[in-house]
C-alpha cells in the first residue's frame, strides 16, 4: 500500500477538513514552516504566532483522534524530494490555496515535480471558489450549492509519526510591529467566538458593525480564523443559517443581523474568486492606466502607517490597528481611501505594509479591496472618506479617538470633527497638535478630479466593461 501525503496549508483544524477524508493508504500528515514565506512584505510575526497558536491546537485536536502531524521546516519543494525518497508516496492531498504571488509561484514548482513524479496532488477547494475555466453568470448558483454541502466523508483513522523531534521557527519577519492584544489562534478559539456571536454578540450587528467603539464585540471576530482555516467556512455560514432560520419570526432584528453576517460570507468567496481568476491584480490595477498616476513618498508613507498624520480619526484607527491586528470594515476602507486619495500614495506601495498589520490577511479580499477603494478597478464607485465626517458619524463623543491618543483626552469632541484651521478652539492648543500632513479638503478634490478626468476616457469605459464582464458581481442571478 503507497504512502499518502496529507499537506496542512491554511486549513487548520480538525473538523469538516476534506483532506483528511479516508483514501485507504498510510497518511502521513504534514504541516511546513517555510521561512522564505515569512520574509514577504504581507507577512509578519502577529500573523505567525496566530498560526502557531492554531498549530498547537490543531496538534492537540488530532492527538486526541489517534493521529499525528509532522511539522518540518524548510524550502517545500526540497522537503517533498526529501519525502519522497524515503516514504515513496504517490499522492498528495491539501487545500487549494489562492495566496499571494510567492505560494502561487511556489505551487507551480510543486505541481511541476509532482507531475514529473507521477504523484497525484489532490486540491481540496475553498467553499465557492472554482479553478480554471467557469461561468461567472453562474458564480453565485455554484457557491450556494458548495456552501451548503456538508462532506460526511469518512476520515483517517492512523497517521505515519515521521519521529521528527524538533524543528525551527522563523526568524526574521518583514514586520514585528508588537500586538499587545491579538487574537488567539486555534479551533477552540473560533467556536467560542462562533458560538457568543450566534447567541449574543451579533444580535444588533448591522447597526454595530461601522464604529470602532461597538465593531469590536459586534463582529463576529472570526476573520482570522477564516484566513487560517481553524474553523470552516461551510460551517460557520451553515451554523448562522440555522440560527436565523430559527429566530426569524421571534427576533426579527437578530435575524437581520445574521442575514448581513451571511451576507459577508458570500462576498468572502466572491472577492477571493477574483484573485483566483487573476493573480496579477496583487500587482496591477484592474485598469493599467491607474499604474502611473500616484506617487511613492516614504514621509507620507510612515506618518500614515504609524498613526502620526495630525488627521485624527485617521491615526486612532492606525494605533488601534497596530495594537489589535484587527479593525472593522469601514474603518479598513476609510484607512485606504486616505492612503490612495488624500495622501495620494500607490495602493502597491502602501498595501503591504497595511497587510502585515492585518492578523487576518486575506490576500484576495485585500488586494481587491485596496483597488476598490483607491478607484482602480473602474466598476466600483469612487469612496472618498472625509475622515472628519467619520468621526463625528462614528465616534461623536470622540470616545474611540481619546482611547487610543489619550494626550487629547482634555480635548472637546467637537475639535476632532473639523480641520485644525477650522476650529473655533484653535487659540487652546499647542501648534504640534494642530498640524496636519494634508489639507484633507485640497487633497480630495485633487483626487476627485483626476481620478473622473480618468474615467471619462472611451478606452477606459471599455476596459471597464471587460473588468464587470470578468470580475462584477452577479448576486441576482
Amino acid at each position: 500500500m503507497s504512502n499518502r501525503i496529507v499537506w496542512f496549508k491554511k486549513n487548520l483544524r480538525y473538523k469538516d477538513n476534506e483532506t483528511l477524508i479516508d483514501q485507504d493508504k498510510k497518511s502521513i500528515l504534514i504541516y511546513i514552516i517555510e521561512p522564505e514565506l515569512w520574509k514577504q512584505k504581507d507577512m509578519s510575526l502577529r500573523q505567525w504566532q496566530f498560526t502557531l497558536d492554531s498549530l498547537k491546537d490543531l496538534q492537540h485536536q488530532l492527538t486526541k483522534n489517534n493521529l499525528h502531524l509532522n511539522i518540518l521546516y524548510g524550502d517545500a519543494l526540497e522537503i517533498f524530494k526529501f519525502l519522497k525518497d524515503k516514504y515513496n508516496f504517490d499522492s498528495v492531498i491539501s487545500e487549494q490555496e489562492t495566496g499571494i504571488k510567492w505560494t502561487f509561484e511556489r505551487d507551480k514548482k510543486l505541481k511541476s515535480f509532482f507531475l514529473q513524479n507521477d504523484i497525484h496532488w489532490i486540491e481540496c477547494a475553498y467553499p465557492g471558489v472554482r479553478r480554471g475555466h467557469h461561468d461567472r453568470n453562474q458564480w453565485a448558483k455554484f457557491f450556494r450549492k458548495d456552501i451548503l454541502r456538508y462532506p460526511n466523508l469518512p476520515i483517517i483513522k492512523q497517521s505515519i509519526n515521521l519521529g521528527l523531534k524538533n524543528y525551527d521557527l522563523p526568524k526574521i519577519f518583514y514586520d514585528t510591529t508588537p500586538c499587545p492584544n491579538r487574537q488567539k489562534g486555534g479551533s477552540r478559539e473560533a467556536e467560542k467566538l462562533l458560538s457568543t456571536f450566534l447567541n449574543s454578540r451579533g444580535e444588533n450587528y448591522q447597526y454595530e458593525m461601522s464604529s470602532p467603539i461597538s465593531a469590536e464585540k459586534s463582529c463576529s471576530r472570526l476573520s482570522t480564523h477564516l484566513t487560517y482555516g481553524t474553523i470552516s467556512h461551510r460551517s460557520v455560514f451553515q451554523e448562522a443559517t440555522q440560527k436565523k432560520e430559527k429566530i426569524q419570526l421571534t427576533n426579527k432584528n437578530f435575524a437581520k443581523s445574521i442575514n448581513s453576517f451571511l451576507s459577508r460570507l458570500h462576498w468572502r468567496s466572491h472577492f477571493i474568486q477574483k484573485l483566483e481568476d487573476q493573480p496579477s491584480i496583487e500587482h496591477e490595477s484592474f485598469i493599467p492606466v491607474y499604474d502611473q498616476i500616484r506617487e511613492k513618498d516614504f514621509r507620507k508613507l510612515d506618518a500614515w502607517i504609524e498613526g502620526k498624520t495630525g488627521v485624527h480619526f485617521i491615526d486612532a484607527c492606525m494605533i488601534y490597528l497596530r495594537n489589535h491586528g484587527w479593525i472593522n470594515f469601514r474603518m479598513r476602507a476609510m484607512l485606504a481611501s486616505f492612503a490612495s486619495y488624500n495622501l495620494w500614495l500607490d495602493w502597491r506601495y502602501f498595501g503591504p505594509r497595511l497587510a502585515a498589520l492585518f492578523t487576518d490577511f486575506e490576500p484576495g479580499i485585500h488586494y481587491s479591496q485596496l483597488q476598490m477603494q483607491s478607484g482602480t478597478t473602474g466598476i466600483n464607485t469612487i469612496r472618498m472618506y472625509n475622515p472628519y465626517k467619520q468621526a463625528l458619524d462614528q465616534d461623536p463623543e470622540a470616545k474611540f479617538i481619546k482611547s487610543q491618543l489619550p494626550e487629547y483626552n482634555n480635548f472637546p469632541p467637537s475639535f476632532f470633527f473639523k480641520p485644525p484651521e477650522l476650529s473655533n478652539n484653535e487659540n487652546l492648543f499647542n501648534d504640534s497638535k494642530l498640524e496636519t500632513i494634508v489639507d484633507v479638503t485640497k487633497t480630495a478634490k485633487f483626487a476627485r478630479d483626476k481620478i473622473f478626468s480618468i474615467r471619462k476616457l472611451p478606452e477606459h469605459q471599455k476596459m471597464a466593461k471587460n473588468v464587470f464582464i470578468r470580475h462584477g458581481s452577479r448576486q441576482n442571478r
